[in-house]
């Protein structure tokens, strides 16, 4: 919905039937603005302009209505209804955020300056005006002649030492879930700064958050190759050590094709620091109502992740689904792939649940002719390797896979051949056309 349709649609009396469910709420569990936004992490002004403001009505933001309503043990679709904005589920919000957040990224692209667009540059202005300190710069990786710029990694610092994460959430949360910023695990945090000194890395107060910039969410080009069929192309990886995500955006780029992932979904919907589990089962539960949502033509969807046992018919039911409307690649990963994932201290699976998932989805793929089956091989990995290294040989992996499934494409399912993937010449995605990449 848009802010004209808002306005011309009653959004102003949904916002007051909103703030009463909101209010009652509220006086139910004996609780004050203050309580409330201690609750949230969301600072106090803010959560009084969006219940107390009068002439005008200040809108309350979707992405906030979900923390603001488990606060107070009132489930998010409930207030999300309350306000128009979906009629059955949070999925429909995220599409519907996407579609507005990626079309207005495009028009204001065509018409401006993109280096003012940029969301560090964002954050940096935000954080700034909040007295935080604020560093950005790109982080560009690949594999031989293609580099990428992968993301934009931030680094911001507080002089006051009681400045911890939950205060920096209340001051910087809502921009950094505008621009879709990740926060850093310890684990990614020690490849980023591998040969930095110590005392550097564990200086207090400091946060570290990346901005993805490539594999984002996209809307398909209108110059999206027309010949494919069956479409839309669902990736689907056991895991994330696969690279599934980056491997589907390389194949949407080549084909012009809209990208959107079940990771992405979530990623809106969700608190900025859920647990690992909880957004494992949310991707699960968001993948049958992604494919319904984009079941038109020139997509790609990606998702990773086994599913809980108590959501594994549901999610193998969606896949299956998928054959039936398009194209299913399944990156099948090794053994040592799947033992390396269940050693993660972030691991959400057991090893059998993993196997039992690989099986279930290698016999999907099996039964239909319209899909792809992908070896994915971990390899050696040593862990005296330089980070470098290591990144580079996965990437170099990654675009193996996308041009192994661009080829299949072509040949299967009326794809471009490569003379056609539209890599512009300046992009560094360019040179998977190179013979090359094909071994």
């Amino acid at each position: 919905m848009t802010v004209r349709n808002r306005l011309e649609s009653g959004y102003k009396e949904r916002c007051l039937l909103w703030r009463r469910v909101m209010e009652a709420a509220l006086d139910q569990r004996g609780m004050s603005l203050t309580d409330l936004a201690q609750a949230t992490g969301i600072d106090y002004p803010s959560i009084h302009r969006y219940l107390r403001s009068r002439d005008p009505i200040v809108p309350v933001p979707p992405y906030v209505v979900a923390p603001l309503a488990e606060a107070v043990a009132r489930p998010p679709a409930e207030m999300l209804q309350a306000l128009g904005l979906i009629e059955s589920d949070l999925s429909e919000l995220a599409s519907r955020l996407l579609d507005a957040r990626t079309s207005n990224e495009r028009l204001r692209a065509s018409i401006g300056d993109l280096a003012s667009l940029r969301g560090s540059a964002l954050v940096v202005q935000a954080a700034t005006a909040k007295g935080w300190a604020a560093a950005a710069w790109p982080a560009r990786e690949g594999a031989g002649d293609i580099l990428i710029h992968v993301a934009d990694r931030l680094t911001l610092e507080h002089a006051r030492e009681d400045r911890d994460e939950a205060a920096l959430l209340a001051d910087l949360g809502d921009v950094l879930r505008d621009v879709g910023a990740v926060p850093i695990r310890d684990n990614v945090e020690r490849r980023m700064w591998a040969g930095v000194a110590s005392a550097a890395v564990g200086a207090h107060a400091r946060h570290r958050w990346s901005i993805p910039t490539f594999g984002t969410p996209h809307l398909p080009l209108a110059t999206a190759w027309p010949h494919l069929d069956p479409a839309p192309i669902l990736l689907v990886s056991p895991t994330i050590n696969s690279w599934v995500n980056d491997v589907a955006a390389v194949v949407a780029e080549a084909l012009g094709y809209g990208l959107m992932g079940t990771r992405d979904l979530v990623q809106m919907a969700m608190p900025l620091r859920a647990s690992p589990a909880d957004r494992l089962e949310q991707r699960c539960r968001m993948l049958p109502r992604l494919l319904s949502a984009r079941s038109e033509r020139s997509w790609v969807l990606h998702h990773f992740g086994a599913p809980p046992p108590d959501l594994a018919a549901e999610t193998d039911a969606a896949i299956e689904r998928a054959t039936l409307a398009g194209t299913l690649v399944f990156l099948r990963e090794d053994d040592a792939m799947i033992q390396f994932a269940c050693r993660s201290p972030h691991a959400t699976y057991t090893e059998s649940q993993l196997r039992d998932c690989q099986d279930r989805w290698a016999s999907i793929a099996a039964a239909s002719p319209r899909s792809i089956t992908v070896a994915v091989k971990y390899g050696d990995h040593p862990l005296d390797e330089a980070a470098d290294t290591r990144r580079e040989r996965f990437w170099g992996r990654s675009f193996k896979l996308a041009r192994r499934i661009l080829v299949n494409l072509n040949a299967a399912h009326g794809g471009p051949p490569p003379e056609e993937w539209m890599f512009p010449t300046g992009s560094p995605l360019h040179h998977l056309k190179e013979s090359r990449w094909a071994r």
